[in-house]
């Protein structure tokens, strides 16, 4: 994830992603989020993997946030 999609502020939350979800789901966010046309950039890309994975993690009740 970070090395297709990461627009300089996403990779902790990638991390916690990654932690917290399965791979299945994660490589179905990514396939999801590939679909967006390199043509947009890297941020557009970032924006669209950070929706996807918001999707997942809401479906399966997860939070995806860093807790300090």
């Amino acid at each position: 994830m970070i090395k297709g999609f990461d627009d300089g502020r996403s990779r902790s939350f990638y991390c916690v992603a990654a932690t917290v979800m399965e791979p299945a789901e994660l490589k179905a966010a990514i396939k999801s989020a590939l679909q967006t046309p390199v043509k947009q950039g890297r941020k557009a890309r970032a924006i669209a993997l950070r929706i996807a994975l918001e999707q997942k993690a809401s479906e399966k009740g997860y939070l995806l946030k860093l807790r300090k």
